[in-house]
C-alpha cells in the first residue's frame, strides 16, 4: 500500500512549458540556436543547468561557465517576468482528495523554489508537506536523489510512493528511486513514457484510476 504522493512541477501541477519555451528561445536565438518544442520537452525534468547543457550539446554548442551562469541567470528572470502559468485542470482537486484520505505530499522539481512560489498560490503551496526544488540535493534528475530526499523527508519508504510525472528524465529518477510512477501526457505523447508504470491522459484521469494505483 501506498503512503505519499509526489508531484512534479512543470507539466504535472501547472502548464508551464509555454513560458519555457518562450524563455529558452530568447536566450538561445542570439547563439543562432533555433528550438523545436520536443528538444526542450524531452530535456524537461532535471535542473536549469542540465537542460542548457543538453540543448547546448545538441547544437554542438560550447560555453564558458560565465556565459552558462548568465544564461541561466536570463531565462529565469524572462520566465518569471513573462509566465503567465495557473495549476492545470483538476489538479489543486486531487491534491486535496489525497491530504483528505490521509496521504503525506511532496513536490520534487528541477525547478527553482522562486519560479514554483511565482506560479502557485501560497494555498496550493500549503497542500504540500515538503517541497524538493533545485539545490535541495547533490544530483538532480534523472538521478533518483530528489525522490529519495522527498521520501527521507516524508519518513516512508521508497516503494511507498506513487510519482507523478509527465518527462521521460523525471519518470526515469523516479524508477531509479524504487517508486511507483504514473505518467501523464500533458506534453509528450504516450510512446515517449513508455518506461512508467501507468499512463494516463491527465490529471483527473490519473483521480479516476487512483484506487488500483496505490494499492499496488
Amino acid at each position: 500500500m501506498k503512503r505519499a504522493v509526489l508531484f512534479d512541477f512543470d507539466g504535472v501541477m501547472a502548464d508551464t512549458f509555454r513560458y519555457n519555451f518562450e524563455a529558452w528561445q530568447h536566450v538561445l536565438a542570439p547563439l543562432g540556436i533555433r528550438l523545436q518544442p520536443r528538444e526542450v520537452y524531452l530535456h524537461e525534468g532535471q535542473p536549469v543547468r542540465g537542460v542548457l547543457g543538453g540543448l547546448l550539446q545538441s547544437h554542438g554548442r560550447t560555453l564558458s561557465e560565465a556565459e552558462l551562469r548568465h544564461l541561466i541567470d536570463e531565462k529565469q528572470r524572462f520566465f518569471r517576468e513573462h509566465q503567465r502559468a495557473r495549476p492545470l485542470p483538476g489538479v489543486v482537486v486531487f491534491l486535496q482528495e489525497v491530504k483528505r484520505r490521509g496521504f503525506k505530499t511532496a513536490l520534487v522539481t528541477g525547478t527553482t523554489r522562486q519560479n514554483v512560489e511565482t506560479v502557485l498560490s501560497p494555498e496550493a503551496l500549503a497542500l504540500f508537506d515538503t517541497l524538493v526544488t533545485e539545490g535541495a540535493t547533490k544530483h538532480g534528475k534523472p538521478h533518483p536523489d530528489p525522490y529519495l530526499e522527498a521520501a527521507r523527508r516524508l519518513r516512508v519508504a521508497p516503494e511507498e510512493c506513487v510519482v507523478i510525472e509527465n518527462a521521460p528524465l523525471g519518470i526515469r529518477a523516479a524508477k531509479r528511486a524504487g517508486m511507483t510512477c504514473v505518467a501523464i501526457t500533458s506534453s509528450l505523447p504516450a510512446e515517449d513514457l513508455q518506461e512508467a508504470d501507468f499512463i494516463f491522459r491527465d490529471i483527473p484521469d490519473v483521480q479516476k484510476h487512483f484506487d488500483r494505483i496505490y494499492r499496488l
